[in-house]
């Protein structure tokens, strides 16, 4: 009969949240959210000679933006071929994320820090910086 009730209580406490942190969706960080905009630099072409394979990061496309929202984000990193990296933004500002682009999958870390993103794109032929500002 403890038994029961033990497991009566423990899942009422799970329906009613007590005891239990907050969800993870939750717990998501707004201090971030926004749109941000900027360039990105090749540092490194591993293409052998067909640098049009790296060409999908046109570094001054205008079209290019972060949007941040609510712990999440899409990255349209490549407006000319509608490349977009989805994934998570950290309570410190951290980024992680991946996509898929004509050129294979697309990795993205980086730091918002102070309205601004730092971080490095790549495949698996491209490296590139990211550097974008909050509008």
């Amino acid at each position: 009969m403890a038994r029961k009730v033990l497991m009566g209580t423990t899942a009422a406490s799970l329906l009613t949240g007590a005891g239990t942190s907050a969800p993870a969706w939750a717990q998501a960080s707004t201090a971030y959210d926004g749109s941000y905009a900027g360039s990105v630099t090749l540092l490194q072409d591993l293409s052998t000679g067909r640098r049009q394979l790296c060409d999908v990061f046109d570094p001054n496309d205008p079209r290019r933006t972060l949007t941040v929202q609510n712990g999440a984000f899409s990255f349209l990193i490549s407006p000319a071929f509608s490349t977009v990296v989805r994934g998570t933004v950290g309570a410190d500002g951290s980024l992680t994320g991946s996509g898929v682009s004509s050129i294979g999958a697309i990795t993205l870390t980086g730091k918002i820090t102070g309205g601004a993103f730092t971080g490095e794109a790549r495949s698996a032929t491209c490296t590139v910086s990211v550097r974008l500002t909050k509008k």
